[in-house]
């Protein structure tokens, strides 16, 4: 559990109320970012927390999120399976399901998925969509 000098709740608070929830990340080497999985590292309380059937926890409504992961690798079979399993047990212990996953190939440079109409266009109609389901 975290000490009353650890401010990191007001991390995870947002999870524990959004109605909807979008990760982007990009991936690296199969993987989700150092930063992105430090943060799913230090969530180890409320996996501890549903696990001892906290009732604050276990009685949170079931959510949806939608999950968007780019790689600048343009093959690759299992390329983005690691990062979507890390994300969907760290999104149960916040009774958040994952309802879409929006996979994005070949995107290395800053502009690239930005100029990807058909990808820029996906992007935007899940967000569209997760935001009106959550209405």
């Amino acid at each position: 559990m975290l000490t009353p000098k650890d401010d990191s709740f007001s991390l995870f608070e947002p999870l524990l109320t959004a109605r909807t929830v979008l990760f982007a990340s990009p991936i690296y080497f199969y993987a989700l970012p150092s930063r992105l999985k430090t943060l799913i590292d230090r969530s180890q309380q409320f996996w501890a927390a549903r696990a001892e059937g906290a009732p604050w926890l276990t009685s949170l409504p079931d959510r949806w999120a939608t999950v968007a992961l780019t790689a600048g690798r343009p093959t690759g079979e299992r390329l983005f399976e690691s990062a979507e399993l890390t994300l969907r047990y760290f999104l149960r212990d916040y009774g958040i399901n994952i309802g879409r996953n929006l996979h994005f190939r070949g995107k290395d440079g800053p502009n690239d998925l930005r100029e990807d109409y058909e990808a820029h266009d996906r992007l935007l109609d899940a967000g569209r969509r997760a935001w009106e389901e959550a209405l």
